[in-house]
């Protein structure tokens, strides 16, 4: 049977007007739960871990005084460490800190229930009990309850942050970081800013610290162990006075450079999270301005989700972009128990790649095939104000558990109903 001429017309223009938009892929996880934490003013997670029993502890920071789910505040902001047991349900809230700004961006669970959290402090006062210059790295490990065990500062007499930790066998820590310092803790500057990586042992002490770059501002934002007892690091590097690169790091076991990549294009591009798999391979994922140089599939403005895929060498295996035409961005990567990346992060958009917004902002999940970089999945999650999820945690049962916050008063429970919440999802 034949097309009448009307019909064939109708067919050629869908197929024209269609050619190189993408349908958004959508599938809807199914969720365990939705948890909601803070008081009465703004309260966020950055960074979730998660126990062998499917607890998880949630690192993150709280302005909030002495309301909701908070004790009495130690000063202007405060760290803040929250525990909910596998069924969602909380079991302790704590907050850390001094007189000034103080915040975890980091944390990993222990064996012992505990935690150990890494962030940054301008406090000289109660909890922090030193400090080296404007801002030190500040590294609190905690017991099951919550409860300090030790706490550490490190840095110079300029600033410093702690980005991201990671535990290893031998029950040393290998913290991530940036440093504007040559003095005090910091063995030299480079210039501008340095990439600073430092190893402790179990209680805190200094085993070696390194700093790495050259005269143009460096820094890291999080830190993967690879397969070899090495480490790779994903973070940003200014290719001019205002515009950065993303780079990866790869150090060995013992914190010399193997190697060090930028990628990027003509604009900002940063790269924030970082996984290494046991094959050696990697997966750095952040977010882009750029249409080209290594962005040259970009399809929509002004910044789009970006992730990239390196061998051990550090040469790139695949790289690609996803969102639609407002802001998109990755913040959190873990490989899947079927073997594919999934990444947290958020969206403005509601086209192109991503389908389903709730409204202002939305927290964002989607799962990219390993191999190819393809986009396989997408999810919004969300209400009609600014929400996001800033990390990512696989639990042991195979599903995964996301944290960010929520300024939308999606549930019942919100302790806070007009500022912003810490947010937790456990999805599968």
């Amino acid at each position: 049977m034949r097309l009448q001429p009307i019909l064939l017309v109708l067919v050629l223009f869908l197929a024209v007007t269609c050619k190189d938009k993408p349908t958004p892929v959508s599938i809807y996880f199914t969720t365990d739960f939705e948890r909601l934490a803070g008081g009465s003013n703004y309260d966020r997670g950055w960074d979730i871990a998660t126990y062998g029993d499917g607890g998880v502890i949630v690192a993150g920071q709280t302005l909030s005084h002495n309301s909701g789910d908070l004790g009495p505040s130690h000063g202007f902001v405060d760290a803040w460490l929250v525990r909910f047991n596998p069924a969602g349900d909380l079991m302790w809230s704590r907050n850390y800190g001094g007189l000034e700004m103080d915040l975890f961006l980091s944390v990993v669970a222990l064996p012992d229930g505990g935690a150990l959290a890494v962030g940054h402090t301008n406090s000289n006062d109660g909890d922090v009990k030193s400090n080296h210059g404007k801002q030190d790295i500040w590294l609190v490990r905690v017991n099951s309850n919550g409860a300090v065990l030790w706490q550490k500062t490190f840095g110079g007499s300029n600033w410093e942050e702690g980005n991201g930790v990671v535990a290893l066998s031998d029950g040393s820590f290998v913290i991530a970081g940036t440093t504007a310092s040559g003095d005090g803790d910091v063995s030299g500057n480079n210039g501008g800013s340095d990439t600073w990586i430092l190893k402790v042992d179990a209680n805190g002490n200094l085993v070696w610290q390194k700093n790495y770059g050259d005269s143009a501002d460096e820094g890291s934002s999080s830190i993967s162990a690879t397969s070899d007892g090495g480490f790779v690091i994903a973070g940003s590097r200014k290719s001019t006075v205002d515009i950065s690169d993303g780079m990866v790091l790869r150090l060995d076991a013992s914190g010399n450079q193997v190697w060090q990549k930028t990628f990027g294009g003509s604009q900002e591009d940063q790269l924030v999270a970082v996984h290494a798999a046991a094959n050696g391979s990697m997966v750095a994922a952040g977010y882009s301005f750029s249409t080209d140089g290594d962005l040259t599939g970009k399809q929509f403005a002004p910044d789009n989700l970006w992730v990239i895929k390196l061998n051990d060498a550090g040469e790139v295996s695949w790289k690609k972009s996803f969102g639609g035409n407002l802001s998109d961005r990755a913040t959190g990567i873990v490989l899947s128990s079927d073997g594919n990346y999934l990444l947290s992060g958020s969206t403005t958009s509601s086209d192109g790649d991503v389908a389903g917004n709730h409204g202002k902002g939305d927290g964002w999940i989607i799962r990219v095939n390993a191999s190819s970089g393809a986009l396989m999945a997408q999810q919004t999650f969300g209400g009609s104000d600014d929400d996001g999820l800033n990390s990512l945690a696989l639990a042991p049962d195979g599903s995964f558990v996301a944290a960010g916050f929520q300024y939308t008063k999606l549930l019942p429970n919100s302790p806070n109903p007009s500022n912003e919440d810490l947010w937790v999802i456990r999805f599968r």
